[in-house]
């Protein structure tokens, strides 16, 4: 519950995996480069995510 995740992605090749087993918790990924690959897993409450590649 309580999670946002907010991708976005304007280049090829873009591999992009998320996983998330807590509330609370807000990824926001943005790639404008190709052969990007991101991975991201949190099992703990209260996660702020942000990437920029």
């Amino acid at each position: 519950p309580s999670t946002t995740t907010t991708i976005t992605t304007t280049s090829p090749s873009t591999t992009t995996t998320i996983t998330t087993t807590s509330p609370s918790t807000t990824t926001t990924i943005t790639t404008t480069s190709p052969s990007t690959t991101t991975t991201i897993t949190t099992t703990s409450p209260s996660t702020t995510t942000t990437i920029t590649t």
